[in-house]
């Protein structure tokens, strides 16, 4: 399963669609929220990448060819990577990944100017949204799901399968509804 891999650098930027030399220059700024990256920081040691730090890094790189900034671009990217959609007591959508197929297609819309929101939706939640409804002057939309099958396919790894294996109780129930 995807989430039990680790990838070296070059490996995780060729899995992203970015150079190993963008990936580096990323990490030098500190761009990535990189939640679970291992290792690096010493000479001989090498980073390692898990899957939900390629799915960031693909994202962001995805919305800074949309024209956002680098720092905006991460800053939005890190909602996909990591953190779950839950509703009622209930998780919708794995973080790192997009929702099930059975619900279609997963945008990500991003709103605001100065203040960037974001939320990831399926494609009949998005027309309920409230910046689709008149609340927000621009909206930009990223197809999660798309970025999702690129990043597989360069793993080598089937999409389709993939979300079947992370998604087999779905929708699950929150460990603690509390923390919801």
């Amino acid at each position: 399963m995807l989430l039990d891999h680790t990838w070296k650098a070059s490996a995780a930027a060729h899995n992203a669609g970015v150079t190993p030399n963008q990936l580096q220059i990323w990490l030098k700024r500190k761009l990535p929220l990189g939640t679970g990256i291992d290792g690096g920081g010493s000479q001989g040691s090498h980073r390692l990448f898990n899957f939900r730090n390629i799915m960031e890094f693909a994202v962001a790189h995805a919305l800074t060819l949309q024209g956002f900034s680098v720092a905006d671009a991460f800053s939005v990217a890190a909602k996909v990577a990591y953190t779950t959609t839950r509703e009622r007591g209930l998780v919708l959508r794995e973080a790192g990944f997009p929702f099930p197929e059975c619900e279609g297609v997963s945008f990500l819309a991003i709103t605001g100017g100065d203040a960037l929101t974001s939320d990831v939706l399926t494609a009949d939640r998005l027309m309920l949204h409230p910046a689709l409804r008149g609340s927000a002057d621009a909206v930009t939309l990223l197809n999660v799901s798309k970025v999702f099958r690129d990043v597989c396919n360069r793993i080598g790894d089937n999409p389709s399968e993939v979300l079947n294996a992370v998604y087999e109780n779905y929708p699950r129930e929150l460990a603690d509804p509390a923390a919801q």
